[in-house]
């Protein structure tokens, strides 16, 4: 007994080493050049080595050659069993105005070995709170929205696309 917790001492041991002197920010700039391919592209930003992740700090999001949002700061982390992605401040581009309130305070991404099959995401904004679930075994995303009043008041188009339920609470639901 006493020699499987050493081996499973060690094995955690080596394991967090690893995930400890990884190089992420090299790690960081392939998946920024993966992510060209899909035309995302992420510059003006600077990359910081967080012990077991990243730091990103006024970066600025291009989708298709379109202005998408400048973010202050994303933090990336990874512990192997649970991965977390928080990104706070954000501000979306222009283009954006007509159809939801521009300024986001927080977004909040996790994903757990215990649950692997679901991507949670909570956000909080102008537009109130969001809560969204993406499970990718059935590739179905699922959005409950508690809007504020500005979101009440000046962004009734977009709130037509989804769903209101008795709890004054919006739903979207789409299959990917």
């Amino acid at each position: 007994m006493v020699k499987l917790a050493r081996f499973f001492g060690y094995l955690l041991f080596f394991l967090g080493a690893t995930l400890f002197f990884l190089p992420k920010v090299q790690l960081y700039y392939f998946a920024e050049e993966k992510l060209q391919d899909f035309k995302l592209v992420v510059d003006k930003e600077s990359v910081n080595s967080l012990p077991f992740g990243i730091k990103i700090e006024d970066a600025h999001i291009v989708v298709e050659g379109i202005e998408g949002a400048d973010v202050r700061s994303i933090e990336l982390e990874s512990f192997l069993v649970y991965t977390k992605i928080q990104a706070d401040d954000i501000v979306l581009s222009s283009a954006a105005k007509s159809f939801v309130p521009l300024k986001v305070e927080s977004i909040h991404a996790s994903h757990a070995f215990w649950n692997p099959l679901e991507v949670i995401v909570d956000a909080k904004g102008e537009f109130g709170t969001l809560n969204a679930q993406l499970d990718l075994l059935k590739k179905e995303l699922h959005v409950r929205l508690q809007p504020s009043k500005k979101m009440l008041q000046s962004f009734q188009h977009t709130l037509r696309y989804l769903k209101k339920d008795q709890n004054g609470e919006y739903s979207y639901e789409k299959a990917l």
